[in-house]
């Protein structure tokens, strides 16, 4: 479990049995608890980290889950567990060899998955993916989005955070250089990230 995580996450992740965070770590996943740890959720999310939920007994389950996020109520049998991180991880590997595609509505398909996306969006998605994990100029972004100019100082940066809100789940993360641009990373696992010395 990660630090920072609530006592009532460390309750709900042990009533799933011993076994279930070794699994989940194994996989690559994090035990998220659901709705107590929404925040947490998101934020992983937001960083292409692949989530279990755990939802509490007397909860609603979520409305709606990432394509690499899935959920199990407690308490639950540490074999359901296991399913839910193997599916998990045939999603992850499906993702590992898709490319992301936007079609001519502006509908980004990825992993199974789809977002609809505003013509800006579509074109900022776009030029990032011609160049995935490489730093894009801010300049060069905004002539790509604004041909005339951007109707603002700060239009681009209101694209990326709504963007990366509509990305949110889908393995895709938007990075940003302070000052210099972006780069969009495709399903960067959590799991495979150097681990800074």
């Amino acid at each position: 479990m990660s630090p920072g995580s609530s006592s009532e996450s460390r309750d709900e992740h042990d009533a799933l049995g011993v076994g279930s965070d070794v699994l989940a770590e194994h996989a690559g996943v994090e035990l998220v608890a659901w709705p107590t740890d929404e925040r947490r959720r998101q934020q992983l999310a937001r960083a292409g980290v692949p989530r279990l939920l755990i939802v509490a007994p007397d909860a609603e389950a979520p409305t709606s889950i990432g394509i690499d996020e899935d959920w199990v109520r407690t308490p639950c049998e540490t074999r359901d567990v296991a399913v839910r991180l193997e599916r998990l991880a045939r999603v992850i590997d499906r993702l590992r060899h898709d490319r992301p595609v936007i079609d001519t509505n502006h509908i980004l398909h990825y992993g199974g998955a789809t977002a609809v996306l505003s013509r800006a969006q579509a074109v900022l998605v776009t030029a990032l993916l011609d160049r995935p994990g490489t730093i894009v100029a801010r300049e060069s972004l905004e002539s790509a989005i604004w041909p005339d100019g951007a109707p603002g100082h700060r239009a681009l940066d209101g694209v990326v955070f709504r963007l990366r809100r509509r990305l949110a789940g889908l393995g895709l993360v938007i990075r940003s250089a302070h000052g210099r641009g972006f780069a969009l990373d495709v399903h960067e696992l959590h799991a495979e990230r150097p681990t800074a010395v």
